[in-house]
């Protein structure tokens, strides 16, 4: 089984469509939605924004449907500058930049416990994700998270320093913390993430509701393919 983790309905809403033989199950006041997804066993939740519902919609999926892989897809901001609207990165590192208990050279800063500093993607569902033909661009690399919808692009930039690397690809609320319960509970996971809004970019607001619902169709035509392909 493959388990799909969206943080907002909209993101979910046509893995849902999709589904046949489908049936809802509530956990913990929690849906998810079981079913047939590419001749594949699936199951579909909304998380809920932000770190701490990702979390536990991650470890509840886990312990319930223990899927071989964990695909997190939806929308995110950009930042590199070679990112552009409408382009999908995927997570190839992902890591907290709002976590910080550095101050006595023990870890690094944004590393959690336990934890590497930046959580690796799964590289069997990287390869595939890789082949899809889009009209936009797909990029490997970096994404970033934080509680918080971030608009300032000189905030990311002290962090980045902090963190000791020049660039991130994306920037969310979600993947670090699935990618953390997937590392904890040894399940691979891929996290596809479509750009609805260039950080500190004039109308940033307004690109985020004006790109939204094609930018979650980027991510869902990604999703299908890696179900379809992943063995």
């Amino acid at each position: 089984m493959i388990g799909v983790i969206c943080a907002m309905a909209i993101e979910a809403q046509s893995f849902i469509e999709r589904l046949t033989d489908c049936r809802e199950e509530k956990i913990l006041n929690i849906s998810f939605w079981e079913g047939k997804l590419e001749e594949k066993s699936v199951v579909v939740t909304v998380s809920g924004v932000g770190k701490v519902s990702a979390g536990i919609a991650t470890a509840l999926m886990i312990e319930h449907y223990r899927p071989s892989l964990i695909i997190n897809s939806g929308i995110a901001g950009g930042f590199d500058l070679n990112t552009r609207l409408l382009d999908v990165v995927l997570g190839e590192q992902i890591a907290y930049y709002d976590f910080d208990i550095s101050f006595d050279g023990a870890f690094l800063f944004g590393q959690v416990p336990d934890a590497p500093l930046w959580f690796s993607g799964d590289e069997k569902a990287l390869a595939i994700a890789s082949k899809v033909q889009l009209p936009n661009p797909i990029h490997r690399g970096r994404i970033i998270t934080a509680d918080c919808f971030q608009t300032d692009r000189k905030a990311v930039e002290n962090a980045l320093a902090k963190l000791q690397v020049e660039t991130v690809q994306a920037i969310d609320m979600e993947s670090a913390a699935i990618a953390q319960v997937a590392y904890r509970f040894q399940t691979p996971c891929l996290i596809i993430r479509s750009i609805s809004d260039i950080l500190g970019q004039e109308d940033q607001a307004e690109h985020y509701y004006n790109w939204i619902t094609q930018a979650c169709e980027n991510a869902l035509k990604i999703s299908l393919f890696v179900i379809a392909n992943y063995h």
